[in-house]
């Protein structure tokens, strides 16, 4: 696998994609590219950082699988995450192209 990178295009494509399938959690970017979650129904709950690359393979891509499971319903979603990993040029890239399929 190549060296990703996350470029202000790709930060601003997981931020549309939180904003619409993950209406109750803020973030933001912090040093490293790490995300830092709050969760807004409660009042200074900070949930955890986690980097961006694992929040795309085991959040974003799990929450597009769920939304898309009569179209993926002969894979697992191990092979997804796989598929995500190993095939695709950039994970955001596929993930939004996914997002936009749901037609929000």
């Amino acid at each position: 696998m190549k060296s990703l990178q996350l470029t202000k295009e790709y930060k601003d494509k997981i931020e549309i994609m939180c904003n619409t399938l993950f209406p109750n959690l803020e973030f933001k970017f912090t040093s490293f590219n790490i995300i830092n979650f709050t969760n807004t129904i409660f009042t200074d709950n900070e949930m955890g950082n986690i980097h961006w690359f694992e929040f795309c393979i085991f959040h974003l891509a799990t929450t597009l699988y769920n939304k898309r499971i009569m179209y993926y319903r002969n894979i697992t979603i191990t092979e997804y995450r796989g598929y995500i990993c190993q095939e695709v040029d950039h994970p955001i890239d596929f993930l939004y192209e996914e997002f936009l399929k749901l037609k929000l």
